[in-house]
């Protein structure tokens, strides 16, 4: 665990910490209750509209519900899966790893965010702007170790 906060390795942590915390932002959206007719009406329509895939036939709203879980989840174990990398890279490999993750995980939420600019979606545009300077950082401090 000291590996976390060691110099080079901090803003790869805070960077993997707010990727978790995007995906717990993300996926508490789901309770909330409709603010307004308008939007209450949209999830009956969405309700009552059904799509089949496949073999499986399911309401539009159930296949957003499902698609809005996964992207939490998903956002959940990248935070993750950095950490647990973090933790278990040998010393002398780490640093470089951590600047290549860093640069891939920059360039996926920049696309993200560039997306959500386009889309027009403010809440997910923050977020990954965010994300995307926390791994442009990361990726910049990265090659910065303790000396021992």
């Amino acid at each position: 665990m000291k590996k976390l906060l060691e110099r080079g390795n901090r803003a790869f942590t805070i960077a993997s910490l707010l990727t978790i915390t995007v995906a717990i932002a993300h996926t508490t959206g789901l309770t909330n209750e409709p603010f307004n007719e308008e939007w209450a009406a949209a999830i009956e329509a969405m309700e009552k509209a059904k799509v089949e895939i496949g073999p499986m036939t399911m309401s539009f709203d159930g296949l957003f519900l499902g698609l809005w879980l996964q992207v939490g989840a998903l956002l959940a174990l990248l935070g993750v899966k950095n950490i647990v990398l973090l933790i278990c890279l040998p010393d002398d490999a780490s640093h470089k790893v951590i600047r290549a993750l860093s640069i891939v995980d920059c360039v996926g939420y920049a696309g993200l965010a560039m997306t959500f600019y386009i889309v027009v979606i403010p809440p997910a545009l923050v977020s990954f702007v965010v994300l995307t300077l926390a791994y442009l950082i990361a990726a910049i401090s990265s090659g910065h170790r303790a000396t021992t």
